[in-house]
C-alpha cells in the first residue's frame, strides 16, 4: 500500500467496484492510501453511489481532522 503523501493529506477519494457475480466494493483512500474497504454483496449501483457518496463525506472529514493535527504540531 501506498502511504499518505505528506504533500496532500487531506486528498480523499472513493471508489464502488462491482463484485464478480452481484454487488459493490466500496474503497477509501485517504492521501493516497485505502483506510476503508467495504463489500455489499446485495447493493444496486445507485446504492452504492449513495454509499460512496457517504464515504466521501465521512473521509473528507478525516482528511480535515488530519490536516489540523499535522498543523498544531509543527
Amino acid at each position: 500500500m501506498v502511504g499518505i503523501d505528506p504533500n496532500k493529506p487531506g486528498v480523499v477519494s472513493c471508489l464502488a467496484q462491482p463484485l464478480p457475480r452481484k454487488g459493490y466494493r466500496i474503497l477509501l483512500k485517504v492521501g493516497g492510501e485505502v483506510i476503508l474497504t467495504e463489500d455489499y454483496p446485495k447493493a444496486s449501483q445507485r446504492t452504492a453511489i449513495t454509499i460512496s457518496h457517504a464515504f466521501m463525506a465521512g473521509g473528507a472529514a478525516v482528511a480535515r481532522h488530519l490536516a489540523k493535527a499535522e498543523d498544531t504540531t509543527t
